[in-house]
């Protein structure tokens, strides 16, 4: 009995190390498969964007985040409102979208009338708030809406 116990128990650890193992391979995790630059890189690109959020230096994002505060946390001690988070962040969103669709014409892999539907496609869907795997997102293997944080 004692001896299944011990094997069962090393069969789940050894599975649970595989299963890490091959999540970091595929680069999911803080620094998984990433080089020392790319760490610093993708940190530095979320102090950027908090600080371009809350209207705040870099090195006061560095501050609220070394005192492991999160980004609601910020908000309400800048007293910045729910609704007015929302607000910056749909910004900032359409933003890098309207960038990133910029980036896909400038490199033919689509149109610009391809990229205008795309953008107008995304805004109806903010203003109706019904997204749920429309755009590329939220079902299978589509890309998450993280800012970074």
């Amino acid at each position: 009995m004692k001896k299944s116990l011990i094997m069962g128990a090393l069969l789940v650890g050894g599975l649970a190390l595989t299963g890490i193992g091959v999540a970091q391979a595929m680069g999911y995790g803080f620094g998984a498969a990433m080089d020392p630059a790319e760490v610093a890189e993708k940190q530095e690109a979320m102090f950027q964007g908090q600080a371009e959020m809350f209207g705040i230096s870099e090195d006061q994002a560095k501050d609220y985040w070394a005192q492991g505060l999160r980004p609601d946390e910020i908000a309400a001690e800048l007293g910045i409102s729910e609704e007015e988070m929302q607000s910056r962040m749909q910004a900032m969103h359409q933003e890098r979208h309207q960038e990133r669709m910029q980036i896909l014409v400038d490199q033919g892999v689509i149109t610009q009338e391809q990229a205008d539907q795309k953008l107008e496609a995304m805004e109806e869907c903010q203003a109706s708030g019904d997204c749920q795997g429309k755009m590329g997102q939220g079902k299978g293997m589509g890309h998450g809406r993280g800012m970074g944080f």
